[in-house]
This record gives C-alpha cells, structure tokens and sequence, in this order.
C-alpha cells in the first residue's frame, strides 16, 4: 500500500466490488473493460467479486484509492 497525507492506493480486495461497480455505468462510463472485439463490457457485481477474488488474475488488474477514513 502507498500511503498519502490524505489517501491510500492499494490492491482491490473482494470487499470493494460494491465501490467499483458504481464506475461501470453504461450510460456515462468512467471506466470500462473490452472484450476482444473492442465493445464496451458492464460487469455484474458479482462478476466484479469474482474477479477480484482470483488473485493471479484480479490482484494486478484493480488498485483502489482510498481517504484516510477508509472511504474508496
């Protein structure tokens, strides 16, 4: 984990799924995964906690900021 004077950047873990989902709004994307035809993927929620329960597969992929209260 890298630790600021206001926040924190760390690997995702399973428990932020619900925090990630919000930026995976069709409508207004902030982010995103493609498939391999290049179209734009939404993740479920638990898509994401699955994903982020792989360790090989979900640990370097997703990183999370965090306030110093916790807050992602």
């Amino acid at each position: 984990m890298i630790r600021g004077q206001y926040s924190g950047i760390r690997w995702a873990e399973v428990d932020d799924a619900g925090a990630l989902k919000r930026f995976y709004d069709p409508d207004n994307p902030r982010s995103c995964l493609l498939d391999v035809r290049r179209e734009l993927l939404v993740p479920t929620l638990d898509e994401l906690r699955e994903a982020l329960g792989k360790k090989e597969q979900g640990r370097g992929a997703f990183h999370v900021i965090e306030d110093t209260e916790g807050a992602v």
